[in-house]
């Protein structure tokens, strides 16, 4: 393998499984469950195992995440 190829990168996935999405929030499986629950994710069980659109978690982010106030 050669620098070039060991640079490369791979996409971001276009959904996550349970603990994928753990992480990707930085709390436990238990909150991304208890979220699924509620109702703020969708999530996908088409396969054998729950996925998370990654859309679903970036609007969930931006929807409960404060906007800052701007600086003076």
């Amino acid at each position: 393998m050669n620098e070039n190829e060991a640079k490369q990168t791979l996409p971001e996935p276009l959904a996550y499984d349970i603990n994928q999405a753990a992480a990707a929030l930085n709390c436990c499986t238990k909150s991304v469950r208890r979220l699924i629950r509620r109702g703020y994710f969708g999530p996908c069980k088409a396969l054998r195992k729950v996925l998370i659109p990654r859309q679903q978690i970036e609007a969930f982010l931006k929807a409960t995440c404060d906007t800052p106030k701007n600086l003076r």
